[in-house]
C-alpha cells in the first residue's frame, strides 16, 4: 500500500511518533512537527514552507490530554483542544492538505452502547466534551475533507514502555496489587493497528468520522489475564468500582466502540494475544 506523503503535527507524542515512523519509511524526510513549533494556544503554520511541498495528509496528533487536567483547567485546555485544533485545521485545508484528528471513546456516557460512527456524542466529563465538540466541528473546519478518528485506550508491545499491557504484567509480575474496576469497560487497541487503519484510510481517501478500535473488555477482566499471561497469583489482582478512586470527575459507564465500515472489515489483534506475545508466552 503506497502512503500518500503526510506530515504530522505532535510528532514525538505517543502515537504521533510511531505514526511519523510509519510515513518517513514511505517518504525519507518527511515532515514532523513539535509542540515547540506548533503552538496549540496559538498555532501558525506561515513561514514553515508547507504550500506546494507536495503533502496530502496531516495528521494533528498534538493535544494537551488528562481527564483530570481538562477538567481542572477548562479554559486553557479548551484553548488548545478546541480552538486550537480547529485552526490548525482550516489553515492545512486551505493549503489543500486534508488534516486527520484523533478523538476518543470519552464523547459517549455509556449509557447507550455499542457505539457506531454516527452514534450521538453524550460525554460526561470535561476532556470528553472537548473531543465531542472538535468532532461536532471538523466538517466545517475542513470543507469536508477531513477525517476524525475515534480511538479507545491505545497501547503498544514494548517491554518496559509503561503503557497498558505492559504496564500490568510488570506490576503483577514483581508482585505487585494490580487494581481494576469491573465497570471500566473499554476497547484496548493496538498501536500498530492505529497506524495500519490510518494508512488504510488515507490510502482510499477517507473523510469524516472512523472508530478504529479493538473488541470491548472490563479493566478487571483484563488484569486477570495479565495475572495470568505473567505467571502471578491471581490473587494479586484486586476488583474495584470506579466510584472507589473518589475522582473530580466522572467517567463513562461501558464503551464499546463499533470499527466503522470504512475499514472494511480490517482484524484487529486480540488483547488476549497482545498478552501472550508481551509476556514472550505462546497463544494457549
Amino acid at each position: 500500500m503506497k502512503l500518500p506523503r503526510t506530515l504530522v503535527v505532535g510528532c514525538t507524542g505517543f502515537i504521533g511518533s510511531a505514526i511519523h515512523s510509519v510515513v518517513t519509511k514511505a517518504h525519507p524526510g518527511a515532515l514532523g512537527l513539535t509542540r515547540k513549533q506548533v503552538d496549540l494556544a496559538r498555532p501558525d503554520l506561515s513561514g514553515l514552507g508547507l504550500e506546494g511541498a507536495g503533502y496530502e495528509w496531516a495528521v494533528i496528533a498534538a493535544a494537551v490530554p488528562g481527564l483530570g487536567y481538562c477538567e481542572e483547567n477548562r479554559a486553557e485546555t479548551r484553548c488548545c483542544n478546541v480552538d486550537g485544533t480547529l485552526s490548525l485545521a482550516r489553515q492545512l485545508t486551505a493549503m489543500g492538505i486534508r488534516p486527520v484528528w484523533f478523538s476518543s471513546d470519552q464523547v459517549f456516557d455509556g449509557a447507550n452502547g455499542p457505539y457506531a460512527d454516527s452514534a450521538p456524542t453524550c460525554p460526561v466529563n470535561e476532556y470528553g466534551r472537548q473531543k465531542a465538540e472538535v468532532e461536532a466541528r471538523f466538517a466545517a473546519a475542513t470543507n469536508g475533507s477531513g477525517l476524525v478518528i475515534r480511538l479507545s485506550k491505545v497501547y503498544d508491545l514494548v517491554p518496559g514502555s509503561g503503557t497498558l499491557l505492559d504496564g500490568m504484567l510488570t506490576n503483577l509480575g514483581k508482585g505487585g496489587i494490580e487494581r481494576a474496576a469491573s465497570d471500566l469497560v473499554f476497547c484496548p487497541t493496538l498501536l500498530d493497528d492505529v497506524t495500519a487503519c490510518l494508512a488504510r484510510l488515507m490510502h482510499t481517501g477517507g473523510s469524516g468520522l472512523a472508530n478504529v478500535a479493538a473488541g470491548p473488555i472490563s479493566r478487571l477482566d483484563l488484569a486477570y489475564l495479565a495475572a495470568d499471561m505473567a505467571g502471578a497469583d491471581p490473587g494479586l489482582v484486586e476488583p474495584m468500582l470506579m466510584t472507589s478512586l473518589k475522582e473530580p470527575f466522572d467517567r463513562p459507564g461501558p464503551v464499546e466502540l463499533i470499527p466503522s465500515p470504512m475499514l472494511g472489515g480490517y482484524e484487529f489483534q486480540d488483547v488476549r494475544i497482545s498478552l501472550a506475545r508481551l509476556a514472550g508466552l505462546s497463544v494457549r
